[in-house]
């Protein structure tokens, strides 16, 4: 196999630039939100797993600043997690030749997504996403092979605002202490 033959000379020459198999999915699996569910024509994940991955990653990312947070306090942390979503559809795809049930058609192609605007504590800008427009940060919460419509919409609208609606406050217990993200700050339109 060419691969490991590669590898095995460069580790001869003291080069390391391939890591463990378990390594690389270990930290797959951490990009990705728990409750993902699928089917052939649609795959989606629940706003609650969605804010709170992308919470963590966030926080993950910016782990010395909220170290420094706690410094002037004991007791847990409440922050405001600011976002924003939307839709975006696509019709005329290519075709290809998948095996698909034959009520699907994969020419159209609706998204949901969520994108990350801002971290703060009170008036205090945390962390702010300065490529907002940009797919870097963009989380997709839906992806579903339907035609986008007036009516599908208005649907989707009211379906994640149904359970925007339902989301609980993510709380994350540290080292240092706790942060508390109450839901009502989440999602701004």
């Amino acid at each position: 196999n060419a691969c490991v033959k590669l590898k095995t000379k460069q580790q001869n020459e003291g080069i390391n630039l391939y890591p463990p198999y378990d390594k690389v999915r270990i930290a797959k699996q951490q990009c990705r939100p728990d409750s993902i569910i699928g089917t052939a024509e649609c795959i989606s994940v629940n706003w609650q797993s969605l804010m709170k991955h992308t919470i963590n990653r966030i926080c993950t990312m910016l782990e010395d600043e909220i170290d420094k947070m706690f410094e002037s306090s004991s007791s847990g942390i409440e922050m405001e997690f600011i976002s924003s979503y939307g839709f975006d559809g696509t019709t005329n795809q290519s075709r290809y030749n998948q095996q698909l049930d034959k009520n699907i058609n994969d020419s159209g192609i609706f998204v949901t997504a969520m994108v990350p605007l801002r971290l703060q504590k009170d008036d205090e800008i945390i962390w702010t996403n300065t490529m907002a427009q940009s797919t870097r940060f963009c989380r997709p919460k839906k992806i579903q092979f339907i035609k986008e419509t007036t009516e599908h919409v208005l649907a989707e609208k009211k379906a994640n605002d149904d359970e925007i609606s339902e989301l609980e406050p993510i709380i994350f217990e540290l080292p240092s202490g706790k942060l508390i993200f109450n839901p009502s700050d989440f999602i701004k339109h």
